[in-house]
């Protein structure tokens, strides 16, 4: 995973305001859970994929290998252009990174949201969200799968939580990128929070 940097002073002040439970903006829940993630980052990875997402689609037997062993590919095109995608932006991270970078172990969480094109027939009074094909959950499994690829985990049995994950239009969403293609966060998954998020910071630091 990535490698960890001794978290500064204002971040610890803010955890311990949150521990004694002072207010940190209009909606204090929205700015915990803000402050929380913002305290993952300090050992995370942070992903821009441009591409057009594709999901994990069915599987389609093409023969046998020189081993004897059978040959299975994804029959969607789409699905293997996009993890192409997916592993092409990992490499570009790794080459500003890759010295300071560690594959993930732990259990991570993860923030997902892909960006789809909306469609010039399809007005925002129409469709105010992509509520329609491709399925959210099958565009995660195939960026997994190649977060897989690219070694950025073990495995992606180690996710165990999404802070968020959703489809969104392009430019229409805080989240959203200019063209299509996806955000990915991914962090340590933080000690419970009953620990108090100073605690929990510091319990990071130290593990």
């Amino acid at each position: 995973m990535a490698r960890r940097e001794r978290p500064g002073p204002r971040l610890l002040r803010l955890a311990q305001r949150l521990e004694e439970g002072r207010p940190l903006g209009h909606d204090q829940y929205q700015a915990q859970a803000r402050q929380v993630w913002v305290v993952a980052l300090q050992w995370g990875m942070r992903l821009i994929i441009y591409g057009n997402p594709a999901p994990q689609g069915s599987k389609r037997f093409v023969g046998v290998n020189k081993a004897g062993r059978g040959v299975i590919i994804d029959a969607n095109p789409r699905t293997r252009t996009w993890r192409a995608d997916v592993i092409d932006a990992v490499d570009r991270y790794m080459e500003n990174h890759g010295s300071t970078f560690e594959q993930f172990t732990c259990a991570v969480q993860v923030h997902m949201v892909f960006s789809l094109l909306r469609p010039k027939t399809v007005t925002r009074k129409k469709r105010p969200h992509p509520s329609a094909a491709p399925d959210l959950g099958k565009l995660a499994r195939s960026t997994e799968d190649a977060l897989t690829a690219a070694r950025v985990w073990a495995d992606d049995a180690l996710v165990v939580e999404y802070t968020r994950l959703a489809k969104v239009y392009c430019d229409e969403d805080p989240d959203s990128l200019p063209r299509p293609g996806c955000l990915v966060l991914i962090a340590p998954a933080p000690v419970s929070i009953e620990l108090g998020p100073r605690r929990a910071l510091l319990q990071l630091e130290a593990s």
